[in-house]
């Protein structure tokens, strides 16, 4: 498995990490040239030519596909002896498995063998800041920010060393992020300060990108004056980098127009943001609008649905109701869209909470649903993010437990793979243990299913034998009732179907009947041996029964059904036919429809 070999690979990793050097890092070997090389075969060329071109084509639109054409180009570098090319091509691939397709597992694999390509062929990338910022930055990516900032620290040492300052400002930076992630406030805005001191003498643009950082900062803090400080920081330091022209060497003109438009976004929301934080909820609305047409003029999909949402929680706030609920759908479709679940959750809630106040109880109902749905499908998200970073973390902290004996015990490799296989072992030990776990939650609800079905079954059986009496009572020759009362009050109940008004009363069933209310309460709790609420109620919940049935198309939804039999609410139905059946009605409904559990049909 890749996993496993990995685990090796990240020996190596860590070693280099903690500043020891691997026994082949001789000094005749730091002479060597490492660099990208060329074939000196024209058709090898061209081949690797159009690979990389198909790469590129695809590197933004299909991470997948790139990373299949990034396999086949390895093993041309390979094939012709090219180290530094097929070591340069795993990192790619490490990145796009990290940034592209969140895929740490796959990220840490692909590092460790552009690392075993490195030291087979006596590379030195750890010469280069940007390696260990990158293997922060996967670090980051999965939450494991302990081992983000021992990377970005190593960058900055490296970066130091080689008097690259722009390299040790992005370490600065990258700590300052990680810092601002933990809630590290004071030591967050220290590092964006000394990447700062750096950066301002470098290009105004990623001076402006700096008091960016240093304003999202205080926008966590409530802080509005700061913001607003920061980001006319920003402002001017746009403004002085439109005045001179952009020095390749330092930063690409595609990479600065793509930093400016995310500036020109980021400022509007600030002002919005500081906006609210004054209490100046029009002003914030004025400008989330604005930096709503810059995210979908730039094509920022994801800043869209914020803006979207943000504006529809002003425009609730300011009592415009229908303007609040034409914004929030528009998040709502847009994050539906881009199977953005997190954004979809607070959407519905947003929907369902105006759609409720405006006593649409179907919308809102419908949005509640919603709410619930995309919440699963955060949590089935999140507890695979969760696996996979305990992934990472666990083949991280077996490598950190084992570098003291790599460091200066090479013979000791064998030591070294028992570890990695105990530890291999205890990870199929508690993988089995989680399959017999999960087999055994199955075996439990599949019993509870066995008892639900039985429960529902014997509720059919009693329904099924009331048919049957209904049946007989309609027939001419057989006297069944004790007196004209009883006969009134049955077909009240069973021709008439009173109960399916709402709200309906003893009073009003006494009324009916042309009787008074002690007498009714007397006859319903000795004769019927039950009270008036759990009397009319039973009728109701057979009636839904029935109409579960008879429902075979999906046409209404449980709550028009309970709606429908004459319950206020959808709390009171659940708990009313659970009460009386055992079961929920979702459960009922689902299993009438599969024929799991046969239901008589009264025109038999």
């Amino acid at each position: 498995m890749r996993l496993n070999n990995s685990v090796l690979l990240i020996f190596i990793f860590l070693a280099l990490l903690s500043g020891c050097n691997p026994p082949n890092k001789t000094d005749d070997l730091k002479n060597k040239n490492w660099k990208t090389e060329h074939s000196d075969s024209p058709e090898v060329s061209l081949q690797i030519e159009q690979y990389k071109a198909t790469i590129k084509r695809l590197y933004s639109t299909n991470p997948d596909s790139a990373i299949y054409f990034y396999l086949k180009v390895i093993d041309l570098y390979e094939q012709n002896h090219m180290p530094y090319n097929e070591f340069d091509a795993y990192i790619k691939i490490s990145e796009l498995y990290c940034f592209r397709l969140n895929d740490g597992a796959n990220a840490v694999y692909y590092y460790g063998e552009a690392l075993k390509t490195m030291n087979k062929n006596g590379g030195f990338e750890d010469s280069n800041p940007f390696f260990y910022i990158d293997m922060g930055n996967m670090f980051y990516m999965n939450k494991l920010y302990a081992q983000a900032h021992k990377s970005f620290e190593k960058a900055i040492e490296i970066a130091t060393e080689k008097k690259d300052s722009f390299a040790i400002s992005v370490g600065q930076n990258n700590i300052g992020i990680v810092f601002r992630e933990e809630g590290n406030f004071e030591a967050s805005k220290s590092f964006f300060r000394r990447s700062l001191a750096i950066r301002e003498k470098i290009t105004p643009l990623y001076e402006a990108q700096e008091y960016i950082y240093l304003a999202k900062v205080f926008t966590y803090q409530n802080i509005a004056d700061s913001i607003l400080y920061y980001r006319n920081l920003a402002i001017e330091a746009l403004k002085r980098h439109s005045l001179i022209q952009s020095n390749p060497s330092i930063i690409t003109n595609s990479a600065a127009k793509a930093l400016a438009e995310g500036f020109n976004i980021y400022e509007s929301e600030l002002m919005a943001i500081a906006g609210q934080l004054k209490n100046e909820p029009r002003k914030a609305l004025q400008y989330y609008q604005i930096a709503l047409d810059k995210a979908n003029f730039f094509g920022d999909t994801e800043s869209s649905i914020i803006y979207l949402f943000k504006i529809a929680e002003l425009q609730d706030k300011l009592s415009n109701y229908e303007e609040a609920v034409k914004y929030a759908t528009k998040a709502y479709q847009l994050a539906k869209t881009f199977k953005s679940f997190e954004y979809s959750v607070s959407t519905s809630k947003l929907l369902n909470e105006l759609y409720a106040k405006n006593h649409n109880l179907n919308k809102a109902n419908f949005y509640l649903n919603e709410v619930v749905d995309y919440s699963d499908s955060i949590n089935r998200l999140e507890a695979t993010a969760k696996l996979q970073t305990a992934k990472i973390l666990l083949v991280t902290n077996q490598v950190e437990d084992s570098v003291r004996y790599y460091q200066f015990q090479v013979k000791k490799h064998r030591q070294i793979t028992k570890i990695q296989s105990f530890s291999i072992t205890i990870l199929i030990f508690l993988l089995f243990m989680a399959s017999i776990l999960i087999v055994y939650i199955q075996r439990k609800r599949k019993l509870l299913k066995l008892e639900h079905l039985k429960q529902m079954a014997l509720f059919i059986k009693k329904m099924e034998q009331e048919e049957q009496d209904k049946k007989l009572r309609k027939g001419e020759e057989i006297k069944y009732f004790s007196n004209k009362f009883e006969e009134k009050l049955i077909g009240l109940m069973e021709t008439q179907k009173v109960y399916l008004q709402k709200n309906i009363t003893l009073a009003d069933l006494a009324d009916m009947l042309d009787t008074n209310v002690t007498y009714l309460s007397q006859y319903i709790n000795n004769q019927l041996k039950t009270n008036f609420n759990d009397y009319i109620n039973s009728q109701r919940i057979k009636e839904a029964c029935r109409m579960f049935r008879d429902n075979a198309s999906m046409k209404y939804s449980v709550d028009q059904i309970a709606d429908m039999v004459g319950f206020s609410s959808r709390t009171t139905f659940y708990t009313t036919f659970k009460k009386f059946t055992g079961i929920t009605p979702s459960f009922f409904q689902k299993h009438i429809l599969n024929h799991e559990v046969s239901f008589p049909d009264e025109n038999r």
